[in-house]
């Protein structure tokens, strides 16, 4: 991790300590504040969760290409952080790709989890549409992000 991702800054509306690049990326806010700020009807306040979706649409194809998507945007941010947290070139690939599918598989439930009061612990996957939430995008069966490692981390291990 590089050193700038450890300090943190306040958000200039509600003081919680943010990444210097979310107070960037937001104009100094958080995400609750600036999800306020760009829809202040969708909140009563910062500290509230999403708006509630108005759908929730079932579509194969568009959540298999945000899975990847998102596969892809984890893998890369492992690479970057276990580089500057000094593993060997020779080493940088095999520790990402199996950080990358370890994580992947607990997100896609394989293997039995189980949450402190001993009920099953199952994580559901969605991707929001727009940045109202009015929509978001499932597949039926969960996600298979685990299948997708060993491609995803060779197209990135290619790019470099």
């Amino acid at each position: 991790m590089k050193k700038t991702d450890r300090e943190r800054v306040p958000c200039r509306k509600c003081d919680a300590m943010i990444l210097p690049a979310t107070a960037e990326k937001n104009n100094g806010l958080c995400a609750p504040c600036h999800r306020q700020e760009i829809a202040p009807e969708k909140s009563e306040s910062p500290i509230l969760a999403q708006p509630a979706p108005k759908v929730v649409k079932i579509d194969e194809d568009e959540f298999d290409s945000c899975e990847k998507d998102f596969l892809r945007e984890i893998i890369r941010r492992l690479k970057d952080d276990l580089e500057n947290l000094g593993i060997p070139p020779d080493r940088l690939r095999d520790a990402t790709a199996t950080i990358a599918f370890s994580v992947a598989a607990t997100l896609d439930n394989c293997g039995e989890m189980l949450r402190t009061n001993e009920l099953p612990l199952t994580p559901v996957l969605t991707f929001a549409e727009d940045m109202e939430y009015k929509i978001l995008v499932a597949r039926s069966g969960g996600t298979y992000m685990h299948e997708f490692t060993p491609d995803i981390v060779d197209e990135i291990f290619k790019e470099t």
